[in-house]
């Protein structure tokens, strides 16, 4: 019985985490559904997404990408090419949207960013449903 608690254990430390900041407090997602490829619109590639829920049961998308909030843009653009795998397009003057080469890697790497001091937010850009009001 305790071999078998190791193994599980032990591969369940494998998987990436599936956690991020919110408002400086971490935040613990459960993965939902299996991926899934959508297309947001006819000029757009198609983009997989992963689905978890949040602790309000609220299903969110996840794809390889990271939004962060600048506190001093020059340490952030330095902080970012600390990483090979990360690429960034900047949306505002201290705004980014940073881009994972791996998707399972994109809650590690906003974890990484927003510890790293410099950043207001860093975290996956999250798809969810339209709702009505």
């Amino acid at each position: 019985m305790i071999k078998y608690f190791l193994i599980v254990l032990s591969v369940s430390s494998l998987f990436s985490s599936s956690t991020y900041y919110e408002y400086g407090k971490k935040v613990e997602l459960t993965p939902y559904i299996q991926n899934k490829s959508i297309q947001l619109n006819k000029q757009d590639r198609n983009i997989s997404l992963r689905y978890y829920k949040n602790q309000n049961d609220r299903v969110v998308g996840v794809d390889n990408t990271i939004i962060a909030k600048c506190l001093q843009q020059n340490d952030c653009i330095s902080v970012i090419n600390k990483y090979t795998n990360l690429r960034y397009k900047i949306i505002s003057k201290d705004t980014y949207i940073i881009s994972v080469d791996n998707q399972e890697e994109v809650f590690d790497m906003s974890v990484k960013l927003y510890e790293e001091g410099c950043f207001k937010y860093a975290h996956p850009n999250f798809y969810r449903q339209r709702e009505l009001r």
